[in-house]
């Protein structure tokens, strides 16, 4: 398993795996735009959680959280197999880790943790970072995946996160 690990960490993508990345971002990002123009999500832009140590603790999130559900928990798949079912329990596993999170301390976003859209966008963020991890054999790309989708969920959503840095709960 450590091996694994290391190997995940020190595998390093190619150009071409790091521009369509890119290029998935700037679609998400380009979605979350059009689906606050149109009133699905309005963007409630609070760019403070970037301030003072909370895009570190994104970092430190991010990386810990991949190290375990894509390092760790996701099967390499069989010879010959697709790695769905592997990513899909991986998925499975980090949709259901961020309400239990709930039970063992009180995060701010607690309020979000059950609710359906949160629960669905978790899922296939997870889904789509073991698929990365599988396609790349590396955890890097899953890692800023996870990284942007949280920085941009908690800036532009303002959704409640303090990471190490003070805060203020909106009422």
């Amino acid at each position: 398993m450590m091996n694994r690990l290391r190997t995940l960490f020190t595998n390093v993508p190619s150009p071409a795996a790091w521009a369509r990345l890119g290029i998935g971002l700037l679609l998400l990002l380009l979605l979350s735009w059009l689906l606050n123009l149109i009133g699905v999500a309005p963007w409630q832009a609070d760019f403070t959680f970037l301030l003072g140590l909370g895009a570190v603790a994104g970092l430190g999130t991010s990386i810990g959280e991949e190290a375990l559900f894509r390092g760790i928990l996701l099967r390499p798949s069989a010879e010959g197999r697709s790695g769905l079912v592997p990513a899909a329990l991986s998925s499975l596993a980090f949709t259901l880790w961020h309400p239990l999170q709930t039970f063992l301390y009180d995060p701010l976003w607690q309020l979000y943790a059950w609710r359906w859209w949160f629960l669905g966008g978790s899922a296939l963020l997870g889904f789509g970072c073991a698929r990365l991890t599988q396609r790349t054999r590396s955890l890097w790309p899953a890692i800023l995946l996870h990284l942007m989708v949280a920085l941009g969920w908690k800036t532009l959503y303002g959704i409640p996160s303090c990471g190490l840095a003070p805060c203020m709960v909106p009422n």
